[in-house]
């Protein structure tokens, strides 16, 4: 049904009463003026200036209008005059002279405009101008943390094609923003990527949230990263585009392999030091009992090279295995201040009829420098296998030259250890340290026995491990077919340099009536025990078993006993306890020999007043004189 309205004819005129009601009731200003001045103001805009309407009229616009847009207002009134065409500007006012008051002026003149009468019609634009301002404040913020996020950020319309991306997308394609606006997955990264890329975003135009684990590559080095996809939706929930953001997760993806390595390496390592224990009881016995056979004196020459050969082998042996100890389960460095000329001294010792059976020249230098502080124990390892490593590398030199110097440089004090060897190629350096990385036997001559010689990997890492728990560090300067140089360097703690010593051990005195006990679960290694002592007249006994031994005791105490930590019935540490809590075990000497690396300045081992701890395999003279001081001590 349609609502019937009156017709109004057009002749009829409105009474001036009612468009005074309007214009005075008008929610918008309206201004009469001429020649820039107020002929007459609504409420509304008296409102807006903050000035009783009677008051504007007769005054200049730049009288309420801020000098700064004075010039503004006035251009506008010029181009109204001249061009008689309506002109619609924005300015502002100051109500009461502080508030900022946006307004849009939509100006007109009266009839031809002859008289330069016009009006105006005047609207109240400060929530817009706020909402904009806020929005675009709101857009700053978020290009600030679009552009500098970490991630890497676009957007795509349905289309496929960019409409935004952030500095890191830029960075990873190598192109301005500009060249990547418009573009397809295709026109960046060719055809094939692109198009898995494309097969990805048809997903997420039906709805879905779609993430990629994926590999990249960039000059050469690989990386890992994380996307997601996601769509964009407006205020009706209808798609209009495609939102990117993916991670770089190359760190988290090396960490995450370098857990499992860990963890890998650790089970090896427990594997490792289990298998090394048990070595070193067979190079025990098997160094024992050539020891033995050489000491007859009835062995033709081919024998006696032929336990000397024995000998060599088991001291590499043992080398090994003490490497695969301290890989499994170092122990802190037990330090004191130490010469460090001595214990190159002492490291050179221990290889020095190797070198010269092989030919090696070997030149010292050694410098006046402090002591350090340090485990003369560790070092001494580190030393030995670097020697030996050098030594391996100059097999195939015609003339083999080792040099060896010391000096202090600064707060540190160093060794240097130069071969003319086979050297390292680049591409091994950065490994040289890394567990179970090694060369060694390569470049050997084929009919060289060094040839058959394969090393673990484990002796270079162990010697980091071992420098770093000292403060000190270990580097290599090499190059192919001139020569290595090793360079050891420990801080030297500002120790005052002591005077060369020498220590000089009481000669081996027969005893006479020495009552030893051996505790060890191989009965191989009592056997041999036994053996040797009882030939140079010890009274001797041996068991497997801890409460046997406490047994053997208390029927007859024992001047020294021998003790291995890993027993099957009781472990070495509880019959050692229960031994000290008898009144006649609490004099007893006590020698730990064990194939287990330990940390001997541990409170409960302390307790126990251990004589003196010597690893397997060890050396028969060694043991005989520690007997015979335990005994007396």
């Amino acid at each position: 049904m349609t609502k019937h309205i009156p017709h109004i004819p057009q002749s009829q005129s409105f009474p001036p009463e009612v468009f005074t009601a309007i214009v005075e009731n008008s929610q918008n200003g309206v201004v009469v003026f001429r020649e820039g001045k107020f002929l007459f103001v609504n409420k509304a805009f008296s409102n807006m200036a903050g000035v009783p309407a009677e008051q504007l009229i007769g005054k200049d616009f730049s009288e309420i209008i801020p000098p700064d847009e004075v010039e503004n207002i006035y251009g506008n009134y010029k181009r109204l005059v001249e061009s008689k065409l309506p002109v619609i500007a924005e300015s502002y006012l100051l109500r009461n002279g502080t508030e900022k008051i946006h307004i849009e002026v939509n100006a007109a003149l009266y009839g031809n405009g002859d008289d330069g009468m016009g009006y105006s019609i005047i609207r109240n634009i400060s929530a817009r101008v706020k909402a904009e301002e806020e929005r675009s404040i709101s857009e700053d913020r978020f290009r600030a943390v679009f552009d500098n996020a970490a991630d890497y950020i676009y957007i795509k319309d349905r289309e496929g094609r960019y409409t935004h991306a952030n500095k890191k997308v830029c960075e990873a394609l190598d192109l301005p923003i500009e060249e990547i606006k418009g573009k397809r997955d295709t026109d960046l990264l060719g055809e094939e990527h692109g198009k898995e890329a494309e097969e990805d975003d048809h997903k997420v135009l039906n709805g879905e949230t779609v993430q990629i684990e994926g590999a990249r590559e960039k000059n050469g080095v690989k990386g890992y990263f994380h996307l997601v996809k996601a769509p964009i939706r407006d205020k009706d929930g209808n798609i209009t585009g495609i939102c990117g953001i993916a991670r770089d997760t190359t760190e988290q993806r090396e960490a995450h392999d370098a857990l499992i390595n860990a963890e890998r390496l650790a089970a090896v390592g427990t594997l490792a030091g289990g298998i090394a224990h048990e070595f070193n009881n067979i190079n025990t016995v098997i160094q024992g009992y050539a020891e033995i056979l050489m000491s007859r004196g009835n062995m033709d020459e081919s024998g006696m090279k032929a336990l000397e050969r024995i000998h060599s082998a088991i001291n590499r042996a043992s080398s090994v295995t003490r490497n695969l100890l301290t890989f499994a389960r170092p122990a802190p460095a037990q330090r004191m201040p130490s010469s460090l000329n001595d214990v190159v001294q002492g490291a050179l010792k221990m290889v020095i009829r190797e070198f010269e059976t092989e030919g090696v020249k070997i030149s010292i230098t050694p410098h006046d420098i402090p002591d350090v502080v340090l485990d003369r124990n560790q070092l001494t390892q580190v030393l030995v296998n670097i020697l030996i490593n050098a030594g391996h590398a100059m097999t195939g030199a015609q003339e083999k030259i080792l040099s060896i110097d010391t000096g202090q440089e600064k707060d540190c004090v160093y060794i240097r250890i130069s071969d003319n060897g086979c050297g390292i190629p680049p591409e091994n350096i950065d490994r040289l340290f890394l567990p179970f990385f090694t060369t060694k036997g390569e470049h050997a001559a084929p009919a060289s026995p060094l040839s058959a010689v394969k090393g673990t990997g484990l002796g270079l890492s162990v010697c980091q491990s071992i420098m770093k728990q000292h403060g000190g560090s270990i580097s290599v300067e090499s190059e192919v077919d001139k020569g290595s140089t090793f360079t050891i360097k420990i801080p030297s703690a500002g120790q005052k340099k002591r005077r060369d010593s020498t220590t000089i051990l009481s000669p081996f005195k027969k005893p006479e009536s020495i009552r030893v006990l051996a505790l060890d679960d191989e009965k191989d290694v009592l056997d041999l025990i036994s053996t040797m002592l009882k030939q140079d007249g010890y009274e001797v006994a041996t068991t497997d078993n801890g409460y046997e031994a406490l047994r053997l005791f208390e029927e007859k105490p024992f001047d020294v006993i021998l003790v291995d930590l890993q027993m099957p019935i009781m472990s070495g540490i509880d019959f050692m306890r229960k031994l000290r809590e008898l009144e006649k075990g609490k004099g007893a000497a006590i020698i730990v020999a064990t194939g287990k690396i330990l940390d001997t300045s541990d409170n409960i081992y302390r307790s126990l007043n251990i004589y003196q701890t010597i690893l397997k395999p060890f050396n028969w003279s060694t043991l005989r004189q520690s007997i015979v001081e335990a005994a007396h001590s």
